[in-house]
């Protein structure tokens, strides 16, 4: 089907409907004028007529004027009836047609499709604190943060008595109190004997019941570090081991008779739990004489309770949990077998949840409401019950990048996940929908959102970007304005054509103002080209603000509190000031 089709057939669908979604209303809610809900069937077969009357089937600005004019009277005043025809004929070609004139029907008729939406009631935010940037004091991406409790006599812990560790790629882990004030900072490091160039870290877990912090890297070996009193020394070194460790998971009993178990997810697919009993420390019982016990994969393989379940993934193992149900979830980005739910003793089949596309990167779930919630690669998050792998029984849509972390808050039905851009969302669990998104993001981003409800509408990524050695890097968005007809939106970045930051941009009728650290920037563009010039340069400093006056005047003002006044028309400067004695003025 062409475009003319398609247009014939959502103007039949429209026309059908129309008398039906004129009675809708938006609760009360002010709006702009829509077209859609002021014509009647009638009007709309009118102006159809009067489009195709023509010869050229175009109708100039003062042509359709007039037609309103007698159609809907005092439906626009001079200034709305303008703004809506640079809308209308964006192309700026001087005559609109009826295509146009329904696309721009359509476009109503669908921004009132989603601004209809009922407006929830309010809720108390999830998060009432405003965001604080914390100094991480990593010199490399943070690839783990975890909460290490400090347990009681009874082996009990509260989120209450504790510390907060986070781990770089490096090998740096920081400790951080509650309040995420830095306590100290260690270095997983190897034996001198062992040191490698490139020993890239790929995850970190606490155990607390045996006072030890464990590190896997892509050396293919596992790193554990004593830390009772304050301590942080290495005390078993595992290597050897046949692929890569990628994922940790940690579980241990308040029962010390019962067994702890240590979970890991390999490069091949392949996921192995070591069991062992905390009161006799398992491998990790310090020997007399030996600061540092080194030992090969198939010893520990050999000598202790090690379960293997080898390549039930095609792939990487992204994330690994044990359960209280003595089962464990782990998860990969395959279409196949994208999340499992695996019985340790073997004697129950194993769950398989197949996701479309690129599986499952990341996952949650809370054994008290058996809530199992999955993130991909495709942004959405799928809601599933653990026992009924066959189809997921809710969808919230969506990230605009890769989900890399989920959690459950079930006391509130909250659900958090973050994604690849840097985007925090928190979902309602029994309703599927969005309640609260923050973004910390220095990328270049724009966001398009509805204010009556707070929903996201559209995102556009990477909108300014730069190579460097063959890569493209984001580039921060400094300024963005639109244009009179609120259709087009020009933006400007620190790094131009000229490779000078762009202070502040401003549309005027066919003209496109951009003032820079040193430069004022005009481009004009008629007829569909762009005609740009500098004009002349009278400040002595850098500009760091400007205004318009329409249709005259134009104002500059530079960090040394010069002050710079400008024939709009011209670009020929008229007089400045020096703001700290305004008397004195200059020509």
């Amino acid at each position: 089907m062409d475009t003319k089709e398609l247009l014939e057939e959502n103007e039949a669908i429209m026309l059908a409907d129309h008398d039906q979604a004129n009675d809708d209303n938006f609760n009360g809610q002010a709006s702009s004028i829509r077209l859609f809900d002021k014509l009647t069937l009638e009007d709309l077969t009118n102006l159809k007529e009067r489009f195709k009357s023509t010869k050229s089937g175009c109708l100039s600005k003062k042509d359709l004027q007039n037609i309103f004019s007698e159609i809907c009277p005092n439906l626009f005043d001079e200034e709305e009836f303008h703004c809506f025809y640079l809308k209308l004929n964006f192309k700026q070609t001087g005559k609109a047609d009826w295509d146009e004139f329904l696309t721009y029907l359509m476009m109503e008729f669908e921004e009132k499709a989603k601004t209809t939406t009922k407006v929830p009631e309010l809720v108390e935010l999830p998060i009432v604190t405003p965001v604080k940037f914390i100094k991480s004091f990593h010199r490399h991406p943070i690839i783990r943060m975890t909460y290490c409790p400090t347990l009681d006599t009874d082996r009990k812990f509260n989120y209450q008595n504790g510390r907060y560790l986070t781990c770089s790629k490096d090998g740096f882990i920081n400790y951080w109190n509650l309040d995420m004030v830095n306590e100290k900072t260690c270095y997983a490091k190897l034996p001198q004997s062992k040191m490698a160039a490139n020993a890239r870290v790929l995850d970190m877990v606490c155990m607390p019941d045996v006072n030890v912090v464990g590190v896997c890297s892509i050396l293919r070996d596992l790193r554990f570090y004593d830390t009772a009193a304050r301590k942080f020394e290495l005390r078993v070194l595992v290597t050897d081991i046949t692929w890569p460790i990628t994922c940790l998971n940690y579980a241990f009993s308040q029962n010390i008779d019962e067994d702890s178990k240590l979970i890991m997810g390999d490069t091949a697919g392949s996921v192995f739990i070591m069991v062992f009993n905390s009161r006799e420390r398992g491998p990790f019982t310090q020997k007399p004489g030996i600061d540092v016990t080194s030992m090969k994969f198939e010893a520990i393989v050999k000598d202790f309770q090690m379960l293997q379940f080898v390549h039930i993934h095609s792939d990487s193992v992204c994330q690994v949990q044990l359960n209280a149900t003595n089962t464990f979830f782990s998860c990969a980005t395959t279409p196949e077998a994208s999340l499992l739910l695996c019985d340790v003793t073997r004697v129950r089949k194993p769950y398989v949840f197949n996701v479309p596309g690129l599986g499952v990167s990341c996952f949650a779930y809370d054994e008290d409401t058996h809530l199992l919630v999955t993130g991909g690669g495709d942004g959405l998050l799928r809601l599933w019950n653990p026992y009924v792998p066959q189809k997921n029984s809710g969808t919230c849509k969506k990230h605009d990048a890769k989900v890399c972390a989920i959690t459950i808050q079930n006391d509130h039905h909250l659900i958090y996940s973050i994604s690849k851009d840097r985007c925090l969302k928190v979902w309602d669990s029994r309703t599927k929908r969005c309640i609260r998104i923050l973004t910390v993001s220095k990328d270049s981003t724009i966001i398009a959102w509805e204010p009556f409800i707070g929903r996201c509408l559209f995102t556009i990524n990477h909108a300014h970007t730069r190579m460097e050695l063959g890569e493209s890097k984001d580039l921060p968005i400094t300024t963005a304005e639109f244009d009179p007809s609120k259709v087009l939106l020009i933006t400007g970045s620190n790094d131009g054509s000229m490779k000078v930051r762009v202070v502040d941009i401003h549309w005027i009728s066919n003209r496109i103002l951009v003032m820079t650290w040193r430069h004022i920037l005009e481009f004009v563009y008629p007829e569909g080209t762009i005609v740009g010039k500098t004009w002349e340069t009278k400040h002595t400093d850098d500009l760091t603000a400007c205004a318009v006056c329409h249709p005259h005047a134009f104002v500059t003002a530079t960090f040394n509190a010069q002050l710079i006044f400008w024939r709009l028309e011209t670009g020929q400067s008229l007089k400045g000031f020096v703001v700290v004695d305004p008397e004195k003025g200059e020509k």
